[in-house]
């Protein structure tokens, strides 16, 4: 069964709060119930001493049948049952008698005719006389179970009775504690009303939040059904700046990103499949043109160099593409040594030496080192500067400057290829480094490539752990600068 994030949070929340409501009542039930009895208590004891000092002072018939009078009247005041016993367990005076409770007769031990003794020793035993008093909340070892009405719990109070100093027996007041009942029922009562109130305002307004709640969430449900069915040009309002709105903006901005990747991606095949064609259509007619003996036969040398250059640069494409792939699945596999970075860049740059010369360009070296060792994988770092000098000589103008620079802060060598040509628009900055990306053809007159040589830099860089930054200024300049780790 599917449940919705609304009833889990409207059924959460409820639980919650029966749970809470319940244990408050527990908890607001348990402290009252100390508090009466602690207040019951306190009064039975004033009067348990009153008692006790009127005892050591009877010496004559007459005050001891004051004193059963005395205490029917106070029994009768207070709810209680009084009573004394000797130091044997006998009960000496019940207010009221034990005959008129048949129930507590039942469980007391006859002795003699209208004698009778409790039935356990823990019941009589003489109090220390370190203790003023004892209290205790129960049936009294079984005594008083089913005594008072509704079977309530009893306070007993027990106090030592003294005649000069010398223990005689011990006076007892049982009295039930039905109050305790009621104040826990009137508790629940109100309490749960309260409570039930409570529950059903808190509900609706948690359900009518939920639905708030819920909304943007099953908007942005709806908005990835769409971007599944590969429609990415689905957008959701980022609403409040919360959790979700956060959500939201890095949602629209995922969309973005994944319709920006799939024209990459189909502007990648058209221009893959353009720039596989071309040379394999151009070889293909070089050949038919020699076997067809179109071509005179001192000119079929010549041709077949066109052809191997052509199959030259188809090997260069699919070179490309198996380095993308093998980046992709991070198959790439890192070489490492030190050596010479001012070197590299001086080999590199006499590569291009014909194409330097052609277009009239300036190269402009400025190394802070005359000797830079670096660690890292120096074919593949090769790549890296191959890939960002023939930019820098396919996009700057003849008669343009390139600017090569290497200095070292700290642990790390700043390697930095400058040319005063078209540069990148803004808006290009971080896009240049996708995979299937390719700028528009306002970036310079050579259009040959499918955007995979700024895409191989990045991955190897990123493979060393190192930085490449860009910074543009269209018309002016642009100026690559990566990182790599110094050695002495």
């Amino acid at each position: 069964m599917k449940l919705s994030i609304k009833f889990k949070l409207v059924s959460i929340f409820v639980l919650f709060f029966v749970f809470a409501s319940g244990l408050t009542a527990l908890i607001l039930s348990y402290l009252l119930n100390d508090a009466i009895i602690e207040d019951k208590a306190n009064s039975f004891k004033d009067n348990a001493n009153s008692i006790a000092d009127f005892v050591s002072e009877i010496q004559s018939e007459e005050q001891f049948a004051f004193l059963e009078y005395y205490l029917n009247i106070y029994r009768q005041n207070i709810n209680a049952i009084v009573m004394m016993s000797g130091t044997d367990g006998r009960i000496i005076l019940s207010a009221p008698s034990v005959d008129s409770m048949p129930k507590l007769k039942e469980r007391l031990i006859l002795v003699a005719e209208g004698v009778y003794r409790f039935p356990v020793k823990e019941q009589y035993a003489v109090i220390p006389d370190s203790e003023e008093y004892r209290k205790e909340i129960g049936y009294f070892n079984g005594l008083l179970q089913d005594v008072a009405q509704d079977n309530v719990p009893w306070l007993v109070i027990r106090k030592s009775l003294k005649v000069n100093s010398e223990t005689i027996g011990t006076l007892y007041i049982f009295s039930p504690t039905p109050e305790i009942l009621k104040i826990k029922k009137s508790i629940y009562n109100v309490f749960g009303t309260a409570a039930a109130l409570a529950l059903l305002l808190t509900t609706i307004l948690v359900y009518i939040y939920s639905r708030i709640f819920i909304r943007p969430i099953s908007k942005l449900k709806h908005a990835t059904s769409e971007v599944a069915r590969g429609n990415y040009s689905e957008k959701i309002d980022s609403g409040p700046k919360d959790e979700i709105g956060e959500l939201a903006v890095n949602f629209n901005e995922m969309t973005k990103n994944l319709e920006r990747l799939e024209r990459s991606r189909r502007d990648f095949i058209a221009n893959a499949s353009h720039e596989l064609r071309s040379p394999m259509t151009s070889i293909k007619g070089f050949i038919d043109a020699i076997l067809d003996d179109v071509i005179p036969k001192d000119k079929v040398n010549e041709y077949l160099t066109l052809i191997k250059t052509e199959i030259n640069r188809l090997n260069s494409l699919v070179t490309s593409l198996l380095d993308i792939a093998k980046f992709e699945s991070e198959e790439l596999i890192l070489n490492k040594t030190v050596f010479d970075i001012n070197s590299l860049l001086r080999n590199t740059i006499a590569r291009f030496e014909p194409a330097i010369i052609d277009k009239r360009l300036k190269i402009h070296a400025s190394y802070q080192e005359k000797i830079q060792n670096v660690e890292a994988d120096e074919e593949m770092i090769e790549r890296v500067c191959l890939n960002l000098i023939q930019n820098s000589l396919k996009y700057t103008s003849a008669n343009g400057d390139i600017y090569i620079k290497t200095k070292r802060k700290r642990d790390k060598v700043y390697v930095s290829i400058i040319d005063n040509g078209q540069g990148i628009k803004l808006d290009e900055i971080n896009l240049i480094w996708d995979r299937f990306y390719k700028t528009d053809t306002s970036r310079g007159i050579d259009k040959v490539g499918v955007g995979l040589g700024l895409s191989i830099v990045k991955k190897i860089l990123d493979a060393h752990e190192e930085n490449i930054t860009v910074f543009s200024e269209p018309n002016i300049k642009t100026e690559f600068t990566f990182t790599l780790n110094a050695r002495d």
